[in-house]
């Protein structure tokens, strides 16, 4: 629908979609807006969201749960962090897979060629005002996701050593951004 429908300039909302995708889906010039976590405090926060998921549901339902939902109600954070390393093909490095960086190419020609506004969220009111500034018109960030229920609320430093090394990559691109705001 979008191929059919979109007219150049249009602004897609994708959500969580990564940029290959797109680009190898739709035929027509694409640059993403963007907006990066702190790799180690995102890590904490999809532990505790997949754990209260998994234990939102009825027991009985359970059993069709995800991977990782299942993973963090069983382990604790450190062991969450274990079966991600574990299965780092899949998991390590997500903010880089999902803008489409590969790690090697420079930061700066990509994205002047791939995107139109990127930020952090811990800047989010900095990411809001400028993305403004593009569009001409007021644009808020309309709300801050939290998880009710943590069972982890701190990263120790073996913690830390680990996200490090599993998103290696999203430390390079989520420090070049938030250093550019």
């Amino acid at each position: 629908r979008i191929a059919r429908e979109a007219a150049a300039g249009d602004l897609i909302d994708g959500g969580h979609i990564d940029f290959p995708s797109a680009v190898a889906n739709l035929a027509r010039p694409l640059k993403m807006i963007t907006i990066l976590r702190d790799p180690a405090v995102r890590a904490l926060s999809d532990y505790n969201y997949s754990r209260q998921g998994y234990f939102k549901k009825p027991r009985a339902g359970r059993f069709d749960a995800g991977i990782l939902p299942k993973a963090a109600a069983r382990y604790t954070f450190e062991g969450y962090l274990d079966f991600l390393t574990e299965h780092r093909a899949l998991y390590g490095d997500l903010a880089s897979r999902y803008v489409g960086w590969n790690g090697s190419d420079d930061l700066a020609p990509y994205f002047r060629r791939n995107v139109f506004h990127a930020g952090t969220l811990e800047q989010h009111r900095a990411f809001a005002e400028k993305l403004s500034e593009k569009l001409g018109r007021k644009l808020d960030f309309p709300h801050e996701n939290a998880t009710r229920v943590a069972a982890a609320n701190a990263i120790g430093a073996a913690e830390r050593a680990r996200i490090e090394q599993l998103y290696a990559r999203d430390y390079v691109l989520y420090e070049w951004v938030r250093d550019r705001l």
